[in-house]
Parts: C-alpha cells; sequence; structure tokens
C-alpha cells in the first residue's frame, strides 16, 4: 500500500483500477481529472486495457454508454476510498452523440473526416461507435453522459455539490448544419461528506461588465483550451486546474489526477505548493509529464515513478528508479 504525504509526488504507469487499489485510504486531498470521453477519442498508444470482467477495451472505446458509466463507477469507488472526508472531485467530461462515428485521435482530425478530408472507412476503422440496438437511444441522439455519471456517482454515495459549465473560448468548429454548434463541457463537483474544504476567499471571478468588481463565482466558466502541442492529444487549460486546486486544497495537500496524461495537473500542483499523484496507462504519456515537470524549477522534490501490473490475485509494484518490486495480494 502505498501512502502519499505532504511531501511526496508520485507518478503511477498503470490501469487505472489497480494504481488506486494502492493507494492508501483518506490520503487524497482532491482529484482534478478529465477521463476519456465515451465513443469520441482514439489514443495510439496503449490500447489494451483489460478491466476486471476480462473485457479487454480502452476507456471512453465501450460498445455501449451504459459499460461507459459502470467504468466511470468502478473509478469512482475508488476515488472515494482514498479521498479525505473532506475532500473534492473535479470530474471534466464532455457530452457524445450517439452516432455512427470513428474514434479519432484528435480534434482537428475529426474535423477533417467532417469535412471529408480522410479516406478511412468505419467499417475497417480499430475502435468505433455504433448507432443501433439501443433500448432508447435513437440515431442522433444526445446520450446525456455527463448526467448519467452524476446520477451514478450519487448512488454510491457522493454529493454532487455542483454542474460547471465549461464554455470554451477557442472551440474547434464543426460543419453542422442542423443543430447549434457544441462549444461547451461540464466540470462535476462531487464531494465524499456534507461538509468539504472549500477556499471561499479564492470562489470569486471579475465581472464582464467592470473587470474591477469582483462577484462570487458562478457555475460557468469561459476559458480557453490549451493551447501548444506537447505530444498528448487532449491537454488540460492550465487555468481551469488552477481554479479547482485553488478551490478545495491548502499548501501542501495532496492533488490526484488518475488520467493524468502529459502531466498539467501534476504541474499546476507542483507550482501551487501541492504534492501529487499523477496515473496513467500510457507509459509515454507519463514520461512526457516527468520531463514537463523537471522543466518547471517550482516542481521541488522530483517525483518516485511506479509500475503496477496485475498478476493474477497480486498486484506487482515496481519503483523504476530502484528497479525493486513487491508483490500484495489483491483483496478485492
Amino acid at each position: 500500500m502505498i501512502h502519499p504525504t505532504n511531501q511526496s509526488n508520485l507518478l503511477i504507469n498503470a490501469h487505472v483500477l489497480d494504481a488506486l487499489d494502492i493507494l492508501a485510504a483518506n490520503s487524497v486531498q482532491t482529484v482534478v481529472t478529465s477521463p476519456p470521453y465515451w465513443g469520441m477519442r482514439r489514443y495510439r498508444k496503449g490500447m489494451k486495457c483489460q478491466w476486471p470482467d476480462k473485457v479487454n477495451v480502452p476507456f471512453g472505446a465501450e460498445p455501449t454508454p451504459e459499460l461507459y458509466v459502470h467504468r466511470t463507477r468502478e473509478v469512482l469507488c475508488r476515488l472515494k476510498n482514498c479521498l479525505r472526508s473532506d475532500g473534492i472531485i473535479w470530474w471534466n467530461l464532455g457530452d457524445t452523440y450517439f452516432t455512427r462515428a470513428i474514434l479519432r485521435e484528435s480534434s482537428s482530425e475529426r474535423l477533417a473526416a467532417f469535412e471529408g478530408r480522410r479516406k478511412d472507412k468505419w467499417v475497417s476503422a480499430p475502435l468505433k461507435r455504433y448507432s443501433s440496438g439501443h433500448q432508447y437511444l435513437k440515431d442522433k441522439d444526445l446520450t446525456l453522459m455527463p448526467f448519467l455519471i452524476a446520477h451514478s456517482a450519487q448512488q454510491i454515495g457522493l454529493w454532487l455539490r455542483s454542474v460547471i459549465i465549461w464554455e470554451k473560448e477557442n472551440h474547434l468548429p464543426e460543419p453542422r448544419i442542423d443543430r447549434p454548434v457544441s462549444s461547451h463541457e461540464y466540470i462535476l463537483m462531487f464531494t465524499k461528506s456534507k461538509h468539504y474544504k472549500w477556499n471561499y476567499a479564492r470562489a470569486r471571478e471579475r465581472r464582464m461588465s467592470d473587470e474591477s468588481e469582483e462577484r462570487q463565482l458562478r457555475t460557468i466558466w469561459k476559458m480557453s483550451t490549451a493551447g501548444g502541442k506537447v505530444g498528448h492529444p487532449a491537454m488540460f487549460p492550465e487555468e481551469l486546474v488552477e481554479r479547482c486546486i485553488q478551490l478545495s486544497t491548502r499548501k501542501k495537500d495532496v492533488v490526484l489526477d488518475p488520467f493524468v496524461g502529459s502531466g498539467t495537473t501534476a504541474l499546476v500542483a507542483a507550482r501551487l505548493g501541492r504534492s501529487y499523484i499523477g496515473v496513467d496507462i500510457v507509459r509515454e504519456y507519463l514520461q512526457l509529464a516527468s520531463e514537463r515537470l523537471k522543466r518547471q524549477q517550482a516542481a521541488g522534490s522530483p517525483a518516485e515513478s511506479y509500475k503496477v501490473e496485475r498478476h493474477g490475485g497480486n498486484l506487482i509494484i515496481q519503483n523504476l528508479q530502484s528497479s525493486s518490486s513487491r508483490k500484495r495480494t489483491n483483496s478485492l
């Protein structure tokens, strides 16, 4: 069992469930994350992802919305266990239309497909979304995925304290002629208890009409998407991460991102004087995150890097710096 403290920084290469299984209960103050959205993106690396039911499919590429909700519920259950009683989970998620589509690697690739500039075919695509055979969803129906996740989280005992609209100022255009263009995503704010750590002094924003005057923070956050290319197709904007961390933590608290990707959450946490834990199934993304952290002088102590693999009923935990490993019996 790994027990993060306010002096430790961890990067863990593992399946998200395995990584969360080795974190001690009540050890994380806040979670800031943006998991793979259902039926939206294909990650070229790390496509193998076996779940407890032996189904081998990447998170986000499930054949049905219901299976994605079930997978998310498994993750949230484990996050609830490692979250402190006064902790907060910030869960960024976009909605998905129930249409037949190829899962693309990036937004620009999707736009190229919309505009007919790609010749790949749905039938031969390695990962794709179906649009038939559902109990009630029809082709072109909006799944309301963020709200299905929110309801599922309430069923496992989490509080849904806010649904925030992230209005994306520089959203990639969609060539649609029969509906408004989607230009927002959701941030679900979950808590483990009725009362939790909240920095009221930081819950302020500038008025649009008079930027010299502040008001209480609203539920619509207008922010640009992440700029620049650092080797990951879906980066978090640092401004969004910083707001979440400032609202729900104090100095030296532990911040966790179970889908850390290129490391933006860890980068911002370190800059703000918080400890961080970053988890990703793709080794190359964690290496990228580690390189970004090293370039940031405020990162403080270097991260300990672990690799966690499941063999039968055991989890093998390997410290990548020392090449030592130890075995823990899976109790689930």
